[in-house]
């Protein structure tokens, strides 16, 4: 069997602890101690070297374990703890304070026990029949710890009269693999609940019989205060756990650990399972007519998971829609009715529909129906629907979006509108309605045909020849302001010469979003570069327009390089930080065009801040192939006391050297192997981001991960990656 290194479970010292010590003992005071043994309890509670000759003291800290003051006491067995081995002549004056009252004490005792290894073996294999379920506890933590009990005497301990002993021994039987599932099985049902949740913690770790662990973990979720715990360790199954997915939702609200939870742990456990199994898709229809608009919207997002795996869920999804709107509109009338200004919930009420109309999308993948119910709902809603990115009309096709042109032609406006939206949605695929979105975008209504331009800009450049003259028009009116067309032209690529010189004129715009907007057009359709970006530069310098803004247009605008980087140089010595970062950054992206930066560049990998000091680094490699400074920053970066403050930022540098990052892939490799699910999006993102053989390779590993997070979100990464028009390391 093999046990870690030193643990102790949070629930096992909960069950072990006991009133402190008694007030004339907390109040007596220490017998007067001799300077040597002073020096040493000085050295611990500093954690500092208690010196080679510090065993000398055996003897007399051996005695000081007896002592009435518990802090004396605890000092000398912490003591003896740094001592190890040559502690062991301690053993039996230890192994007596296992049963003491004060638990900082028998915490401190088991610790010293563990420490002095082999030696104490023998004593506390005899102390696990002792009377004291104190010692009984206290001597099996210390055997666990040490990979020295046996099953057999788990297998006994874990059918203890007593529940400290008894989650103790679940503690240990977390890690002795296929053997102990079985009996943290039949704990998820001990009468102690502290030990029910001890179990399932277990099970969470010790994960070799899913077989046996995850139907009992299921039966265990309606229990309350345990089914929390049963929540997070089916999480740990993955998707080897998706028929607990009815269970979770019917139980849900179940809780969460500590007050730290942001969401419930049914929440968090169906993130980590993915979709429910297919025979299970009725069986979350329940969830749909929960009085509580959250277990509704859960059983919603469990079904979209699903796909079209939960078709035979799409009229009880139909329905919930219907009924939520229902609800929403009753409680808005009773609202208006009492004056009432803050509605009970009716917001959730009103996501509950907007989710399960999408769902119904994803169940069905018809269109023409998913529109039916959308016009139908935002009929009796009198107000538009919109969704949650990503959005259904995202995966619409060019055939699924000629059902909307019903909708579009509709004589209500909020229906109309809906439409426009799912179009713009739909991206180049709304091509299919092209002429019907001119036609709108011609027509009165303004705000209709400045919906319908967006969605003929998200067509691509292939409309831009139909809406220039519109454009124009509209803008000519007022009917359009200039941030809107400089989207627009930014969108469908526009070259024309009126609108380079509306656009130039936007650069002296009194509004800096103005300016910022036409500038970022103008990179991408002026035919002068050079010439736009020393406009763009001298509207930095003289007409206040935001620096930091500027660095970012500036970024990457190869054919600017010219005008760019003596700007940016200038920009490293910024007092402001942001944008002297941005600066940083943005002179990287010019490579070798950017050597006359080096002198500018290298004094910031000194200063105080790493996130400089990394961009820093990261520009230089990009300018002279020289990695060594962004290795020594990454390499600081990922210690143990490096790591928390600027992991982030570390990965998404690397991300944001795309091919190039290839050179520092391992960092990225590593961390994704040994990270929480929760924490992997920014690794996952910098491996789609590098996009070479290396990066491949870890992002397939993490797809056939049992964690659904990681393997969707892999799985998401290399289907970018491999996209017939995508490009590795964009």
């Amino acid at each position: 069997m093999k046990f870690p290194a030193p643990t102790c479970c949070v629930l096992v010292v909960i069950l072990l602890a006991s009133p402190a010590v008694s007030q004339d003992k907390a109040h007596r005071r220490p017998q007067k101690l001799g300077e040597r043994i002073e020096r040493l309890f000085q050295a611990v509670i500093l954690g500092k070297d208690l010196g080679e000759d510090a065993a000398e003291n055996v003897l007399e800290l051996t005695s000081l374990v007896d002592d009435d003051d518990p802090e004396t006491c605890t000092l000398a067995l912490r003591t003896l703890a740094r001592l190890n081995v040559r502690a062991a002549p301690a053993t039996g004056r230890i192994c007596k304070r296992l049963n003491d009252p004060c638990d900082s004490i028998r915490g401190a005792a088991v610790d010293a026990l563990v420490a002095i290894g082999e030696s104490a073996v023998a004593p506390l294999q005899k102390l696990l029949t002792f009377s004291s379920p104190t010692t009984r506890a206290g001597s099996a933590q210390a055997l666990c710890r040490l990979q020295k009990i046996a099953f057999g005497d788990l297998e006994r301990l874990a059918k203890d009269p007593d529940p400290r002993v008894r989650a103790v021994a679940a503690d240990g039987l977390s890690y002795v693999g296929k053997l102990g599932v079985a009996p943290l099985a039949a704990l998820l049902l001990d009468p102690e609940l502290a030990v029910g949740v001890e179990a399932a913690r277990a099970l969470q770790s010790n994960r070799e019989d899913p077989s046996v662990a995850i139907p009992k973990l299921i039966d265990a979720l309606p229990r309350s205060e345990l089914g929390w715990a049963a929540a997070r360790a089916l999480a740990a199954y993955g998707v080897e756990a998706r028929r607990a997915v009815p269970s979770l939702i019917n139980s849900y609200p179940l809780g969460v650990e500590n007050s730290f939870g942001w969401e419930d742990e049914a929440e968090e456990a169906l993130k980590h399972i993915g979709p429910a199994d297919e025979r299970d898709a009725l069986l979350l229809v329940p969830g749909l007519e929960r009085k509580d608009p959250e277990a509704r919207i859960l059983a919603a997002k469990c079904l979209s998971l699903m796909g079209v795996q939960g078709k035979a869920a799409g009229q009880a999804l139909e329905d919930a829609a219907e009924s939520s709107l229902k609800e929403y509109l009753a409680l808005q009338r009773r609202v208006a009715a009492t004056d009432d200004d803050e509605p009970e919930n009716s917001g959730r009420i009103f996501v509950v529909t907007e989710i399960c109309v999408g769902a119904v999308w994803h169940v069905t993948r018809d269109a023409r129906r998913f529109v039916d119910v959308i016009e139908k709902l935002v009929l009796a809603a009198d107000c538009k629907i919109e969704f949650q990115d990503p959005t259904p009309w995202q995966e619409f096709s060019a055939d699924d979006c000629r059902a909307l042109e019903r909708l579009v032609r509709h004589p209500n406006d909020n229906v109309r509108q809906t439409a426009l939206i799912g179009l713009i949605d739909s991206g180049a695929r709304a091509d299919s309605l092209r002429g019907l979105l001119l036609e709108v975008a011609r027509a009165d209504d303004v705000a209709q045909s400045r919906l319908a331009i967006r969605a003929l800009a998200s067509c691509g450049p292939g409309a831009a020849a139909e809406v220039s003259p519109i454009l124009i028009s509209r803008f000519r009116d007022g009917k359009l302001p200039l941030e809107a067309v400089a989207d627009t032209v930014q969108h469908l690529n526009i070259r024309l010469p009126e609108f380079q010189e509306i656009l130039e004129r936007g650069l002296q715009d009194p509004d800096r979003k103005v300016v910022s907007r036409c500038a970022r057009a103008l990179r991408v359709t002026s035919p002068e570069p050079r010439r736009v970006a020393s406009l763009i530069i001298d509207g930095a310098r003289q007409r206040g327009l935001d620096k930091r803004a500027t660095a970012e247009i500036l970024d990457g605008w190869d054919a600017a390089a010219e005008a760019a980087v003596p700007f940016l140089s200038q920009l490293t010595g910024d007092p402001d930080f942001w944008t002297r970062h941005d600066a940083i950054n943005a002179l990287g992206s010019f490579g070798r065009k950017a050597t006359a930066a080096v002198d500018q560049l290298e004094p910031q990998l000194n200063d105080e801040s790493r996130v400089i000091r990394l961009k820093a680094a990261k520009s230089l490699f990009l300018i002279t192939g020289d990695a060594g400074p962004l290795d020594r920053e990454l390499q600081a970066t990922f210690t143990k006391e490096g790591r928390e403050e600027y992991y982030f930022e570390a990965i998404r540098t690397i991300g944001e050297l795309k091919q190039a990052g290839a050179k520092f892939v391992r960092y990225v490799v590593t961390e994704l192997r040994s990270t929480e699910p929760d924490r992997a999006d920014s690794l996952i993102a910098a491996l789609e981001s590098i996009g070479t053989d290396d990066a491949v390779s870890a992002l397939e590993e993490t797809a056939r991960s049992p964690d659904w997070m990681l393997r969707s979100r892999a799985a998401a990464a290399l289907r970018t990656i491999r996209a017939p028009d995508g490009k590795r390391g964009r």
